[in-house]
């Protein structure tokens, strides 16, 4: 079994007896398979129904725990600070107690893409956290032990790239709805869940077909960093939302939202230049 670093991963940790009750009100997915067990894939939106963070949930004891980007669980504390004033629940970063581990089975060398996505997975407790299924073939340990990796945290990004995964990141807060991450396609956005923060937008939008930008699969010979713009020649048309070194090469392997239908290049600005980037297809709707 092969171990990953995933150093851009952190906790918030939120508990109390009205912890659950009052989560379900600001996430797009819904929480009864967390409480029966499951771990989700889910986001929390602002009013517009644009994305503050997305992260994945599983309960560990009495406690809910979301597994976010690090540096996104201090702002949505605060953001939903002033939400949880009347419930009995608290919030607390935990990134620096627990930490993220991801695991490959030995059926799988890590040289093929990765299975596609689904937000409901299988959770199983472990002596110093949760193992958390991924895909059916990789797991991520949450662990509040002292992790031990044999590769870098690239190549656990590049295969959230390579199966059409992307987070929210401090570069994107605020800028999509889910359906712009395939997050209803996957199954974590609930469209029957009742009422949560900014799902007028994001259902409207749902029901509407007025969603006109969507993820997108790309490549380029140079490293892109999450937040980058593309162009296609005069204006800035699409953003790199995910990021990670290609095999065995100085390229990267991206997650773009550009308008939908997008194909062929795109540029990103350069030292030298404009640096193509290569959309090759798009990820399923819903």
């Amino acid at each position: 079994m092969t171990t990953y670093a995933t150093e851009d991963f952190g906790f918030l940790r939120l508990s109390g007896p009205d912890a659950a009750k009052f989560l379900q009100g600001y996430t797009t997915c819904d929480l009864a398979p967390v409480l029966a067990g499951s771990a989700s894939i889910g986001a929390i939106c602002n009013l517009k129904g644009r994305m503050v963070t997305s992260f994945r949930v599983a309960a560990h004891g009495d406690d809910l725990m979301l597994r976010m980007h690090r540096d996104l669980v201090p702002e949505t504390i605060t953001f939903l600070s002033k939400y949880i004033v009347f419930s009995k629940a608290e919030m607390t970063d935990a990134s620096d107690a627990w930490h993220v581990v991801g695991t490959n089975s030995d059926t799988r060398d890590g040289t093929e893409d990765a299975p596609a996505p689904t937000a409901i997975t299988a959770v199983t407790p472990i002596d110093d956290g949760l193992a958390v299924d991924v895909d059916g073939a990789r797991v991520e340990l949450w662990t509040t032990g002292e992790p031990h990796v044999d590769e870098p945290a690239g190549s656990w990004a590049r295969f959230d790239v390579e199966s059409g995964l992307a987070w929210i990141s401090p570069a994107t807060v605020g800028e999509y709805l889910p359906q712009m991450f395939a997050y209803d396609a996957l199954g974590a956005v609930d469209f029957e869940k009742g009422c949560y923060l900014g799902q007028e937008i994001v259902a409207r939008a749902h029901f509407r077909g007025a969603v006109k930008r969507q993820l997108h699969r790309a490549t380029s010979p140079s490293t892109l960093p999450v937040g980058t713009m593309l162009t296609d020649g005069t204006r800035d048309v699409a953003q790199v939302v995910g990021a990670a070194p290609a095999r065995g090469s100085s390229a990267s392997e991206l997650l773009v939202v550009a308008p939908s239908g997008t194909v062929g290049r795109l540029d990103a600005p350069g030292p030298s230049g404009h640096v193509p980037v290569t959309i090759s297809w798009s990820i399923p709707k819903a």
